[in-house]
Order: C-alpha cells, then structure tokens, then sequence
C-alpha cells in the first residue's frame, strides 16, 4: 500500500457519521443478513487505526471511533404548527421501560412542532466522540434537509421539529421527534416501513448490496425502543465503499417518537450495536420537558438466528476450553470467503494467498463471539476452513503459507512463530504480533489436517484483561484439526 492510499483510506474512515458497532459486510443477502458478528478483521473496539487496516486488510470500523468534529453547529428547527401521523394497519406489542424512579411522567406536548424544545435533540458533540492528539476530522455543518440520501430511511414528516447535519466525508445525520395521538402504531409504522423497504431491495436483481445487518430491541428507554444498522448500496461506489452503512435508532415515551439516522461509506459492521446513543437521545428528550425515561438499558438482538454447532468447525466449547474466553457464547453461520466483499483469499494480511487460486473447492468462514452487545471489549475467534482435492496440493499450500508468515516483515513488524508440529497428515503451526504503539496483539494458527487446512485467529485489545498463550493456541488448533479430522 502506498501513503496515499493509507491517507485517502485514513481520511474517509475519519469522515464516517453512521453508527457501526455490530459485523456484517455488504454482499449476498441470504448469508449476511444471518451470518458474521465480525467479518475478516480482527480489530476489538478502540482499536482502528492504520496498524489495524494494514494488519487485516479490509476496512473495519468500531463504534465512536471515527468522527469528530470542531465545534457543533446549531441544529437545524423547522417548525410547523401542525402534525398529521399515519395510522399502520398492524400496530406491534411492545414492553414498557421503567426507569429507576418509577415511571416517567412524559412529554405531554399539544401544539406540533414548536413544543419540542432544542435541547430535546443531539448535538454534534453527543455524535461525535473523542479524538486523539493531533487527528483530523471532517466539519460537521446543519443543513435544512428533511431526509437523508439513504435509501429507505426514515423521513421527518411536515410539522414535526428535526435537526441535521452532513459533513463533507458524505457523513449525515437526521433526528426528527414527531409527536402523534397514537405513538405505538406510529412507532410500528416507521420501523416496519423500513425493515419492508430493505428486504424488498434485498430480493432485488439490481441491488447487491442492500440488506438489514442487525436489528435489536431495548428495554429500559422510554416505552418502547428498537435500534438497526443496514446497508444501503451507493449510486456511485468509490475505490474503497460500495455501500453506506446506516444507523436507524427509535425510541417513544408518552404521545412522541423520536428518530435518529445516522449514515456513511462503509465496508463492514463490525461488533455489535451498543445502546449507548439510543439512551442518550431519550435522555436528552425527556430531560428537556423536565422528565426521566431512561433506567436498566438491555439490548435483545433480534435478526440472528441460532446456528450451533456445525460439523467439522471448532465447537464453542472447543474455543471457550481453549482459550478461557467464557465470554464467548455462539458461532454464527459460516459464509463463502471469496465472496467479493474484499480482497480474494486467507483473512490477514500475514497470508496474502488465496486457496481457490491454488485449488481449494471449498473455502468458508465463520465466527464465534459473544453475545453482550455493550461490552467495552468485543471479543471473538476468526476461522477459516479450505478444503483441496489432494492431500498433496493441501501440504503444498501449508507450507506456502507457513513460509508467508516467516518472511512477513512490513515497516519492521515480524512475527514470532510460538510452536510447530509435524507429524506427516498433520501440522500445525502458530503465531504472534504485539504491536506495543496500537496496544493490539495478533495471535493465530495454521493447520492441515489431511486435505482441509484452517486458519484461526484473535486479536487481543490492550484495553482487556486476557491474553492466549502459546499453549492456548496449539490446543486450539490441534482442536480445530480434530474437528476436520471427524469430518473426514
């Protein structure tokens, strides 16, 4: 990679507005929209930054950690005195949030929009996080705009109060707090309009790219509230994005809804959705007309569907036994690796082949994480399994790779080969980076068993109180050969 890939790379992640903790990739829509929690990356929350981009290969991006901004701007109040709300055919059920003062005495507004006070809505400074010493951000502007540019999401109606910015990364944002005689149908509309609109687009012939990622449902927030991330397919895909990635974040409480959209270019949803945005948009409403609504926030993913464990992949307790991360609870659903979502071939960067190139007829992969989605580290184990017609062409590419990772060597960065074992039909050998600057260590293993050879990886955040040792990743792989040596 040349600088100015990295700068140009660098500067569009920086300028990124949309809300992407949870890991899924624009692509096929029948795996994604069930499969990976964490696609080809290995970078845990905190941690992107060119290290992790060069290391992986692919662009990943965590929640809060790639947009901010100099001074906000004032939100955008477009007011009209009336509402008019559209009834849905099928309002949902839904559980009503207490919060730790009992329940909330809401808004209980009456004249449209110029109830709503401005500090009811999010400021630049509540969407845009922290940065580092010496970081450079895109500038946040308001615009006047009653919609953003993504396909299917959400629209201020006329006669409700929004406010909305975009910044010159392509970055927007919209929050609109309509207030309504029927809040639950009009809560159920907005959400179920959408969840319609992307799986139409879904089926469609023309549209690759977008699909639902994650959908969740909070408790604890207002009276009911919902959050998602999807991808939406761009007009005019650049040399690095083909889709934005869109947050849509829904909360009610008394007669009102509240909308938040926030979007950008984005390659993959990468951990899970936290609540933390979500809290703080029904904080801010309800504390503008002197209320609280907002208690014990929890988060109940509601796209996945439970895979369990799937012949010749390493077994949950396999990864939990070997690693000691109890943390993990869950693989997801295995997908094509060389699906066109990046770079064709092994997942990191140290293994820069592909093994359908070199003859594999069958090449997948598949991840197990936890299932707490406002953890403050995201943990998960990566594993990549390529099937080849012959042992012999199998041995062959093990030892192509095992000879990649010695002689891997960029800006200084080398690996440190823990352990190796040989014994004819089987080999495995492990491996590890630190990188003491980023506070990110890469621990991963190579295995052939027979014909099949898996990969498996982690990343290890400094932030988190674990590490796997030499010891841990042999017995990890030696499991995952086991487990290809069953399937025969």
């Amino acid at each position: 990679m040349t600088d100015n890939f990295d700068n140009e790379l660098q500067q569009r992640l920086n300028s990124l507005s949309a809300d992407t903790t949870g890991t899924h990739m624009p692509g096929p829509h029948a795996a994604r929209r069930r499969a990976a929690q964490r696609t080809r990356n290995q970078i845990t929350t905190g941690a992107l930054a060119g290290i992790a981009v060069l290391a992986i290969g692919v662009i990943g991006i965590t929640q809060d950690q790639m947009f901010t901004a100099p001074e906000p701007a004032e939100p955008t109040d477009t007011r009209t005195p009336t509402v008019s709300p559209t009834t849905p055919d099928t309002p949902d059920e839904t559980d009503d949030a207490t919060p730790p003062d009992g329940d909330p005495t809401p808004p209980d507004g009456g004249g449209g929009g110029d109830d709503i006070p401005d500090d009811a809505f999010m400021t630049v400074e509540d969407i845009t996080p922290d940065g580092e010493e010496g970081d450079v951000f895109p500038e946040w502007t308001a615009t006047d705009a009653r919609q953003t540019p993504f396909d299917c999401a959400p629209v201020a109606p006329d006669g409700t109060d929004y406010s909305a910015y975009e910044n010159d990364g392509d970055g927007h944002f919209l929050q609109f707090i309509e207030e309504t005689e029927d809040p639950v149908a009009r809560f159920s509309q907005i959400r179920a309009d959408l969840e319609r609109c992307v799986r139409d687009l879904e089926q469609s012939d023309e549209d690759q790219y977008t699909q639902i990622s994650q959908t969740w449902n909070v408790s604890g927030i207002g009276d009911e509230a919902w959050m998602a991330n999807y991808f939406d397919q761009m007009e005019q895909p650049d040399d690095f994005f083909v889709a934005n990635l869109v947050s849509v974040r829904m909360m009610r409480t008394g007669n009102y809804v509240n909308v938040v959209i926030q979007g950008g270019p984005g390659q993959d949803d990468n951990a899970n959705m936290d609540t933390e945005d979500s809290a703080l948009s029904g904080e801010r409403l309800c504390a503008a007309f002197g209320t609280e609504c907002v208690g014990e926030v929890a988060a109940e993913q509601t796209d996945r569907e439970p895979i369990g464990d799937i012949d010749g992949w390493l077994r949950v307790d396999d990864v939990v036994a070997a690693t000691g991360l109890e943390e993990i609870v869950e693989g997801t659903e295995p997908l094509e690796a060389n699906d066109g979502g990046g770079p064709p071939g092994w997942a990191l960067t140290y293994l820069p082949l592909d093994p359908e190139s070199a003859g594999a007829t069958f090449f997948q992969r598949r991840f197990y994480q936890q299932s707490d989605p406002t953890g403050a580290v995201y943990l998960s184990v990566d594993q990549e399994i390529a099937e080849f017609p012959d042992a012999e062409t199998a041995r062959a590419h093990y030892e192509d790779m095992v000879a990649a990772a010695e002689s891997y060597n960029d800006d200084g960065r080398n690996l440190e080969n823990t352990s190796s074992v040989d014994e004819g039909n089987r080999a495995i050998s492990t491996w590890r980076e630190e990188d003491q600057e980023f506070g990110i260590t890469f621990v991963f293993g190579i295995a052939l068993q027979g014909t099949a050879i898996t990969v498996v990886n982690h990343g290890i955040d400094s932030a988190s109180d674990h590490d796997v040792t030499a010891d841990q990743m042999m017995d990890l792989l030696t499991r995952a050969a086991d487990r290809l040596s069953e399937e025969g």
